[in-house]
């Protein structure tokens, strides 16, 4: 199971998309630079207006990397290129350089890029009263527990305070598991009842919290996700047959559609020969889908076997060329061949009830509803992704038992020399063939020609159009090192800068907008002329 992602915690970020959301927009239209310090340093401290404008910082016009603050034009702060620390310049108290620990890329409605980093402790240390003594045993450490059914079990009961509504919502379960009738065409009204029931519960417990420095925004949705597993953990045995039920042709023709295709590997479906290798892990866990119960740790199924798949990928990538090939050169695992690797791992696994699975976690995982930002939701998409892909795909043409698919051709040692001297490739289904990749573009390949490829691109088209209204998409931060990928453990690399700036462009790099703009040819016409 995967750590719980810091902006889902974060109260800064909470507290932008909800007190402040019109102080948030407009710094996103206007593509500041925000600032959030990490959630550890904020407990027990209240995000006020002036502590948000702080770290909202506007570029300044005049020099490069210097940045005024939302709250006072006096206020200067600099972020040197390819330094990872924020340092105060004037009209804060102190003078200070402040550790950035990731960084995180967003787009607004314009698709236009904004930065988001998150820093270690506030631009203005006076404007918090956090006290981290007192956070080693407040509870605090249950913010990182695992999300599982006997976790979130755990949690709640040995919090005594949450006694008096528990054993009100198990009596009202009993109820339900009792005398509710659950029909397959009517699971929505069951779905809205049950998420009424986690929510009501939750606010009890919330609010009769005695220690008050435990109620923060963070605190608050721990004890919700806890509620909502808790309820659908106790009605599991009830629930999750009528949602099979409902799905029961779809997992029918999962299976038969996987058992058809027995044997398919990635080399069929022209993923990058790179990319062509076994993933044991990923097959692995998702076989573990079965045996959960609750549609938080389906979730976290889903996403471990992504972290799995693209962790086993970028290993072997890294181990086979680290000594031919420049870092920033090897290959990175993109969406593109992603989903068709996923499909493999769908037809390997041959779990019995995916698109029931699908169904349970999309219906009744309610706080992924309010966080559909996260890397959870992301992997959500993927995978439903991969199964329209697999279900909606003809691949009839294709030869499972063809072994010239799993034949290469080694001309050379040198992996960058036989990636340079590979045929183009030729997408057709009877016999596909490696695509060409050279050691400076090892990220494109030649468009597909073949039904099954205008087919994937339907589907990434699909993917991108689901998560365009995910928010901010997050990457890590750069610094001519790996980039964090938004799954977790998985890693990315930069891409290689473009150097072909003219000479004049040189020149005035260090200079901001507005002076740049007065070292422009003074003689230089404008407007329509005669």
């Amino acid at each position: 199971m995967g750590d719980i992602d810091e902006l889902d915690i974060n109260p800064f970020f909470k507290a932008l998309q909800t007190k402040y959301v019109n102080i948030f927009d407009e710094a996103q239209e206007k593509c500041y630079v925000i600032c959030i310090p990490h959630s550890q340093c904020l407990q027990g401290s209240k995000i006020t207006r002036k502590l948000v404008e702080t770290h909202l910082l506007k570029p300044s016009p005049f020099f490069r990397g210097q940045f005024t603050t939302m709250q006072s034009l006096e206020q200067v702060v600099l972020i040197e290129e390819k330094s990872d620390v924020v340092s105060t310049m004037k009209g804060f108290p102190t003078v200070a350089h402040i550790k950035i620990l990731s960084e995180e890329l967003g787009y607004n409605k314009d698709y236009k890029p904004y930065k988001m980093l998150i820093i270690s402790r506030p631009l203005d240390q006076n404007m918090v009263l956090a006290d981290h003594a007192e956070n080693e045993t407040n509870g605090f450490n249950d913010l990182h527990l695992v999300m599982t059914l006997k976790g979130c079990t755990d949690f709640l009961h040995k919090h005594a305070e949450f006694a008096k509504s528990l054993n009100a919502l198990d009596s009202e379960l009993e109820t339900f598991n009792r005398s509710y009738v659950l029909l397959k065409d009517f699971l929505n009204e069951a779905a809205d009842r049950l998420h009424n029931m986690a929510d009501t519960y939750a606010e009890a417990c919330f609010k009769s919290l005695k220690d008050k420095k435990k109620a923060t925004m963070n605190f608050h949705d721990i004890i919700k996700s806890c509620v909502e597993t808790y309820v659908l953990g106790s009605v599991h045995s009830k629930l999750y047959p009528v949602v099979s039920e409902r799905c029961s042709q779809g997992d029918r023709d999962m299976l038969d559609k996987c058992d058809a295709l027995r044997g398919l590997s990635a080399r069929h479906l022209h993923v990058p020969e790179h990319f062509c290798m076994p993933v044991p892990s990923s097959v692995q866990e998702l076989q573990k889908l079965d045996t959960q119960n609750t549609p938080i740790e389906k979730l976290y199924t889903f996403k471990a076997t992504i972290d799995n798949l693209t962790n086993e990928v970028t290993a072997n990538l890294q181990s086979r060329w680290k000594s031919s090939l420049p870092t920033e050169d090897v290959p990175c695992l993109t969406s593109d061949d992603l989903i068709p690797i996923l499909v493999t791992v769908l037809v390997e696994a041959n779990c019995k009830n995916i698109q029931t699975d699908l169904y349970y976690v999309e219906n009744f995982y309610w706080l992924a509803a309010n966080k559909d930002r996260d890397s959870l939701s992301y992997c959500l998409v993927t995978f439903k992704a991969a199964v329209h892909f697999l279900m909606s795909s003809d691949f009839k043409n294709i030869h499972l038992n063809d072994q010239s698919t799993q034949r290469l051709t080694r001309k050379s040692t040198s992996p960058q020399t036989k990636l340079l001297r590979q045929d183009p490739p030729q997408f057709t289904m009877d016999m596909p063939e490696v695509p060409t990749v050279t050691s400076t573009s090892l990220r494109t390949r030649e468009p597909a020609k073949a039904r099954l490829d205008r087919e994937l691109e339907d589907i990434n088209r699909l993917l991108k159009e689901a998560t365009r209204e995910m928010g901010p998409t997050k990457s890590a931060l750069t610094n001519e090192k790996p980039l964090t990928s938004i799954f977790g453990g998985a890693v990315s690399f930069s891409p290689t800068p473009d150097k072909s700036k003219s000479e004049a462009n040189k020149k005035t790099e260090d200079l901001g907008d507005f002076l740049s703009s007065l070292q422009s040819d003074m003689f230089s016409t404008f407007g329509q002329q005669s």
